[in-house]
Order: C-alpha cells, then sequence, then structure tokens
C-alpha cells in the first residue's frame, strides 16, 4: 500500500516539473507582448525622427552641391565678361 503511494507521489512531482515550463514560456511571452505594446510608440517615434533627419540630411545635400554648383557657373561667368 505504502509503495503504491510513494509511486504516486513521484508521477505527481514529475508531472508537475513537466508542466511547469509550459506556464513559464506562456507568462515570459506575456511579459515580452506587454513590453512590446508599452514601447511601440516610443520605437515608432525613433525610428520616423531618424528617418526625418535623413530625409533633411539628404535635402541640405542636394541644397549645398546646388550652391556649390551656382556658385561655379557665376565664376565662370564673371570671369568671361
Amino acid at each position: 500500500m505504502e509503495n503504491n503511494k510513494a509511486k504516486k507521489r513521484k508521477k505527481r512531482k514529475t508531472r508537475k516539473k513537466g508542466g511547469s515550463w509550459f506556464i513559464i514560456l506562456i507568462i515570459v511571452l506575456l511579459v515580452l507582448g506587454g513590453l512590446g505594446v508599452m514601447l511601440y510608440p516610443t520605437i515608432c517615434d525613433l525610428y520616423y525622427k531618424y528617418q526625418a533627419q535623413q530625409e533633411v540630411d539628404a535635402y541640405e545635400k542636394s541644397i549645398m552641391a546646388e550652391q556649390m554648383d551656382y556658385g561655379k557657373r557665376r565664376m565662370n561667368t564673371t570671369v568671361h565678361c
């Protein structure tokens, strides 16, 4: 009688250990999902600021190139006259 009870206790313990990884996985997924929801606005804001800065830099670079071209053309016309 005692042996049967001891075997059942061992089985219960192994079942609990085997199922605990599933619970931990669910908890980890919920935490990661919550962090993703909380950080989404911040990450999007940072990304769009980066993207806008890249566009501003490209525009400034094209304006500088255009001004350099204009200055060269103006120098060439004043030298020839």
